[in-house]
């Protein structure tokens, strides 16, 4: 067995220790390494794409259509991708023709800086082809990982980005001062708002409660950045590394599929068009 990840972020770090220390080999492409990316493509049966979700449109679609021909594509990316507004699995299906059967998503609460020190993390491994999600669960499984197998890509995908999103209004309650009863109830407001309209399963709360309380969390940081009183553009760009959160609230309308979703709103409308603040604290 034999596998091409492609990224060289914290996680993209923690997904090839992982998989090595299962006996897989591993085709790690990394863009300062300098190698062309069809070599890594062509290396191996499985492809993972480890990337943030603003620069895969970017990297994958010059490759020619027939790149992912008789591949399985797994995405570990946590976003949509600005440029088209589709999650990455609809992206692939429609620009490279991929059939659902070979692509697979994997999400869950896992900050690579817990993971990297051996503390618990769980995935969730979605594909409609269950022998695909078994084959992911078994290379990324773990005394310290647990693997749950799914058949709903497009719900942990969604799921995935969307977390993203409140852990800012989390980080925005912070920002102007509010305090762990304030946090409390504007989390507990959140999980009503999602269990209600996006129907989030076990591990996409776990993921959504890790990401709006961490301090690993950039999206949380970005938030807080922001409340306290940092403009948008001065806060990305002070920022390591990329908050998928202020990219998803630009395929927000994509996202949310009709939903009534009005604390993400409030993030997207603080984060796009300068709402006030304190907007985020105007919830039910």
């Amino acid at each position: 067995m034999k596998i091409s990840i492609i990224g060289s972020g914290s996680w993209a770090t923690e997904i090839e220790r992982i998989i090595r220390e299962h006996g897989v080999e591993v085709v790690w492409w990394r863009r300062r390494d300098g190698h062309p990316l069809t070599d890594a493509i062509e290396a191996a049966d499985d492809i993972l794409l480890a990337v943030p979700s603003p620069f895969l449109y970017e990297l994958v679609s010059p490759l020619n259509k027939h790149a992912f021909d008789g591949k399985n594509v797994i995405s570990a990316v946590k976003g949509y991708l600005p440029e088209t507004h589709q999650s990455v699995t609809a992206f692939l299906k429609e620009h490279f023709s991929l059939a659902d059967e070979c692509l697979c998503v994997i999400g869950g609460p896992t900050h690579a800086e817990e993971v990297a020190c051996g503390q618990m993390a769980a995935l969730t491994v979605a594909s409609p082809n269950r022998e695909l999600a078994k084959k992911v669960c078994s290379m990324l499984r773990s005394t310290c990982m647990r693997c749950t197998p799914s058949t709903d890509m497009h719900r942990l995908e969604r799921a995935a980005t969307l977390k993203n999103i409140y852990a800012v209004a989390v980080g925005l309650c912070r920002g102007i001062g509010g305090g762990d009863n304030c946090t409390g109830m504007l989390v507990a407001a959140i999980l009503k708002e999602v269990t209600r309209a996006a129907k989030f399963d076990e591990n996409a709360v776990a993921d959504l409660l890790a990401t709006c309380y961490s301090e690993h969390s950039r999206n949380f940081t970005l938030g807080r950045m922001i409340g306290k009183g940092i403009d948008v553009k001065t806060a990305l760009e002070q920022m390591p590394m990329i908050p998928e959160g202020y990219y998803a609230a630009q395929s927000f309308d994509q996202i949310r599929e009709g939903a009534k979703l009005p604390i993400a709103q409030t993030v997207c409308n603080i984060l796009l068009d300068g709402s006030p603040t304190d907007h985020i604290l105007c919830f039910d």
